[in-house]
């Protein structure tokens, strides 16, 4: 049995057209077309990831937890959920892969969250971001000054942090890191002035 597209050159069996599906197949869930953020690895501490919903990332931290990621982006309509003891919680979120972050949906902790990218992070028109505190930077925090506790970044990124302004930006104002929100980066794109509502 053959197959004919509109172009009478190209024919194939059903065998051939069978297979091209399954491997269309397998590289879809081997490559998801989700975007939460993929392939974590805990340096420190102790973090439980788990998908309470087809869109959403939940991952409950230690405090102090520190995570390496090969990709750290968030896609328009998903949501990635960190759980921690308390809002003076933190957790370092550190992508060690070579794209930048794509913040498009809803980040959301009931503590603070550290998120280092030296390829660079963007900020979409349309995300969320509701934490106690975010920092996010292009240069790098060790290990042990996050868990000293001495935020001293250094270093130079070669990404850019680039800020839609969110729909929605939510930080408990206590929180003196909701006060130094996004406060590290290289170069900075302003690509919007007013907050959407």
């Amino acid at each position: 049995m053959y197959f004919r597209a509109n172009n009478p050159s190209c024919r194939c069996t059903f065998s051939q057209v069978k297979l091209s599906l399954m491997t269309l197949a397998l590289m879809q869930a081997f490559h998801p077309a989700h975007a939460n953020p993929t392939g974590m690895a805990v340096a420190a501490g102790g973090a439980l990831q788990s998908n309470p919903s087809t869109n959403t990332l939940q991952i409950v931290t230690l405090p102090g937890s520190i995570l390496n990621w090969q990709n750290f982006s968030i896609a328009r309509g998903e949501t990635t959920r960190f759980v921690q003891e308390n809002s003076a919680s933190t957790v370092l979120n550190r992508v060690v892969g070579a794209n930048p972050s794509n913040i498009l949906g809803t980040l959301q902790s009931n503590g603070r969250v550290f998120l280092v990218n030296p390829n660079g992070i963007v900020f979409g028109g349309n995300s969320v971001v509701d934490t106690a505190g975010l920092i996010a930077s292009t240069r790098d925090l060790s290990d042990a000054n996050f868990t000293a506790g001495n935020y001293a970044f250094s270093g130079t990124g070669n990404g850019d942090i680039t800020l839609t302004l969110p729909r929605r930006l939510a930080a408990a104002s206590p929180s003196p890191l909701a006060r130094s929100f996004w406060p590290q980066a290289t170069r900075w794109t302003w690509a919007q002035t007013t907050l959407a509502k």
